[in-house]
Formats: structure tokens, sequence, C-alpha cells
């Protein structure tokens, strides 16, 4: 993600093209730990231009395209902040290719249907 000119853009991106019930994973160096820092420091004194997010921001940009988001990790080098789109909505028809039925949970890959 720090690689993107435009996090915001590459973020729409990302949920455009987003199947239902598919997942992002956002694979970033935790700033909190000073290797991460180090990574950061090391990039901007390489001229690299890049921009690291707090996992915070980047889960807060995903959420605003009515993704389920969470943050793992942490206590290591590498922070992860992953995402789910919703199948459909609970009752609505299942999206979900080769299935019929009607969806019974927003987020998870479960219907009534085969």
């Amino acid at each position: 993600m720090h690689h993107f000119p435009d996090q915001a853009q590459a973020v729409a991106e990302l949920v455009r093209t987003l199947a239902p019930g598919g997942r992002i994973v956002v694979q970033e160096p935790n700033e909190n730990r000073w290797t991460g820092k180090a990574v950061a420091l090391g990039e901007k004194l390489l001229g690299m231009r890049s921009r690291f997010l707090p996992a915070e921001v980047i889960k807060a940009m995903l959420t605003t395209h009515g993704l389920r988001v969470s943050i793992e990790g942490g206590s290591g080098f590498n922070v992860w902040v992953t995402s789910e789109r919703a199948v459909g909505k609970a009752g609505a028809q299942c999206l979900l290719p080769g299935r019929t039925g009607t969806c019974v949970h927003s987020f998870w890959k479960e219907c009534d249907g085969q």
C-alpha cells in the first residue's frame, strides 16, 4: 500500500474489482515498531516517495467502502489489514457462482441453497 501514489484511488479500485465474498489483505511494515520505522526511514532516504499509513487509517479507508475489516499482527515486523466483501444481504439472492437460494449471512459464504 505504501508504494501507491494515490492510496485512496488504489483502495477504490481494489474494492471495485472485488467479487462478492472476496477478500483484500494488505501487509505493511508495522509503523509502531522500530523495524517498521527503519523501513520507512530507509525508503525516504532512497527517495522512494513511500507513504506509510497506520493500520487504523487503512482500516478506515476499507470500511468506508462497506467491507468488514480487521487488523491482525502488530507485535512483529508486519501488520495485516484484512477485509471481506459481503456475499449479499441476508435474505437476498445468493451472488456466489454456482449457488442458488438465498443468503443466510451477509458476510459468510453460506446459503440455504446448493
